[in-house]
């Protein structure tokens, strides 16, 4: 509602209708946060279900390396390494390696 006042005009404003209109852009605000949260916290739940399947899957190729490098702790299992893996062996050659050298 304008008024003139001394010339000019002047807005009053109605307090009521104003603080109204600010509790209604106020809970659209909360709204739009509250769904956005919520969004945000599916997806969060979803990534981490996959992530844990993805740990679950390495921690199982840990443990099978793990065995592996358990059996593989003798000098007869090098020497089969060396043969199969590099193919540079002929069968009657030994290989002699030292674990201890990396």
């Amino acid at each position: 509602m304008l008024l003139k006042e001394k010339g000019r005009y002047r807005m009053k404003i109605n307090v009521k209708r104003f603080s109204v209109f600010l509790m209604i852009l106020a809970t659209i605000y909360v709204g739009i946060m509250h769904y956005q949260a919520a969004v945000d916290g599916m997806n969060i739940k979803s990534e981490k279900e996959k992530y844990i399947g993805l740990i679950d899957e390495e921690t199982k190729k840990n443990e099978e390396l793990k065995k592996e490098d358990a059996n593989l702790d003798t000098a007869d299992s090098y020497e089969t390494i060396a043969r199969d893996d590099l193919g540079l062996l002929k069968s009657n050659e030994t290989v002699f390696i030292n674990p201890d050298m990396n």
